[in-house]
């Protein structure tokens, strides 16, 4: 059965359709502006392994196949989803929170197999968006609109902009023993007023000095 579900304060909403085992962001609401936007072609979280945990080495292991196991509401601007892969031992808890005029979204991954894992990215974003992008990069915010910015929050992420499909990856080359847990790094989308979009992450930056290091 599907059910939508929202999270929401003040400056921004973001929207969820939970359906059976699958979990989808459907959009979000910039409440400076009334604009919303629609999300499509959403990969919510995905996860790459070398094939030995020692060393990088080919053929890759690509895990996209989460279910939704668990919804959890810790308030109205904070929920926690708990997603299982259908082909890989890796349980992976995604936290959606608001924090002002941010949604910040990060992962904790478990290694829940016999043997030792080398996890290489992090996919934390992945979508397609119907609006005028720009920017980009190692570490540079990709602009929506003019009026939202979304990045990792560090200097080594990787922000792609493909027009208008983003994709923000974190490479943490962290090894993963047998029942380690790791966090990622968070991953932000940021809304301001119109035409604000480049003040605001200026703003957002100063106001946090680890981001830049």
């Amino acid at each position: 059965m599907a059910q939508k579900l929202a999270i929401e304060n003040d400056c921004l909403s973001w929207q969820f359709l939970c359906e059976g085992d699958r979990l989808k962001s459907l959009g979000f609401h910039n409440k400076l502006t009334d604009h919303a936007f629609e999300l499509s072609s959403i990969q919510e979280i995905g996860l790459v392994f070398s094939a030995n945990a020692d060393r990088l080495e080919q053929p890759y292991a690509n895990v996209d196949d989460f279910e939704l196991r668990d919804t959890k509401i810790v308030n109205p601007s904070y929920v926690i989803f708990h997603l299982q892969s259908r082909s890989a031992n890796i349980p992976v808890t995604v936290h959606y929170q608001l924090d002002g005029n941010t949604r910040r979204k990060w992962v904790e991954i478990k290694n829940q197999g016999k043997d030792d894992l080398l996890l290489l990215d992090i996919e934390l974003e992945d979508f397609s968006i119907e609006a005028s992008t720009s920017g980009g990069g190692h570490g540079q915010p990709i602009f929506i609109a003019n009026e939202v910015f979304s990045a990792i929050e560090h200097p080594a992420g990787m922000n792609q902009n493909d027009d208008g499909h983003i994709h923000i990856t974190h490479f943490p080359g962290k090894r993963l023993s047998a029942g380690e847990s790791f966090r990622s790094h968070t991953a932000l989308v940021s809304v301001a007023k119109e035409n604000q979009a480049l003040e605001h992450f200026i703003s957002y930056i100063q106001e946090r000095p680890l981001y830049s290091r």
